[in-house]
């Protein structure tokens, strides 16, 4: 769960700073309320219609499809020499703009290795001792006919009555906190009730 200070696309908490130094932390519903993921659960969903949605998508003779690099097998393991067999290295060669305008990485292939299977070394630089530190991807390729995209469900947490005992909790043990808020209470009925 992240922290922000935008709104952006939903899920985690947002801050803000009020007068007084103080930081406020809330839930940031946005598009997609990750935390009400968290609360309740989430079914399985079929996730190759919004990745065919994408526009990054592209059409084909067979229809829509779109590839996807992975960090991971399906087994949950690294993509890595170890792991998988590598296809050839490639390093970045210079930018390119993408259809939408947005600034893309060129990459162009510097050493071939296997030259079979979807797995490539990505060149990232040299480490202290000189030698190349690389990372590694799976391409995958996802069209209309592609089966295995099924997300699984989440189950839910229920935090909330959690969080709202250590609330309760912490109100009873803080005069301090039972102070503010009767001050803040008094100051809204007086304000809009009198």
């Amino acid at each position: 769960m992240a922290l922000s200070t935008g709104p952006g696309g939903g899920g985690g908490l947002l801050i803000r700073k009020v007068p007084g130094g103080l930081e406020i932390y809330y839930a940031n519903a946005g598009k997609y309320n990750y935390l009400e993921v968290v609360e309740k659960g989430r079914g399985t969903y079929d996730m190759k219609p919004a990745l065919l949605r994408s526009p990054r998508a592209r059409t084909g003779k067979n229809g829509r499809y779109i590839i996807i690099p992975m960090t991971r097998n399906k087994d949950g393991s690294e993509v890595n020499e170890e792991n998988n067999t590598i296809h050839s290295v490639v390093r970045r060669t210079g930018h390119y703009m993408d259809r939408e305008g947005k600034k893309r990485i060129k990459y162009g292939k510097v050493e071939d290795r296997s030259g079979r299977g979807n797995v490539y070394a990505f060149e990232q630089g040299p480490v202290k001792s000189g030698e190349m530190q690389y990372s590694y991807a799976k391409f995958l390729t996802v069209s209309e006919n592609s089966s295995g995209w099924i997300q699984k469900p989440i189950q839910g947490a229920r935090i909330e009555p959690e969080i709202q005992k250590e609330v309760d909790k912490t109100v009873r043990r803080d005069p301090r906190l039972q102070e503010a808020i009767s001050r803040d209470v008094e100051k809204f009925l007086t304000r809009y009730f009198d």
